[in-house]
């Protein structure tokens, strides 16, 4: 079972920071952690062709 929540889960193709609670999360706690990590992520680049 998985319980980490990490940048790359909403990014696909790049690793970023990753939260582990060492325990299921509980729903009211995801968007919480979800916010912080998208603050400590990387800046986006610009789209191919662009």
């Amino acid at each position: 079972m998985r319980r980490s929540l990490g940048l790359f889960d909403q990014i696909g193709w790049r690793h970023g920071p990753a939260l582990d609670l060492g325990r299921r999360w509980e729903a009211a706690e995801v968007g919480p952690a979800l916010r912080e990590l998208l603050a400590a992520g990387p800046a986006p680049e610009p789209v191919y062709g662009a």
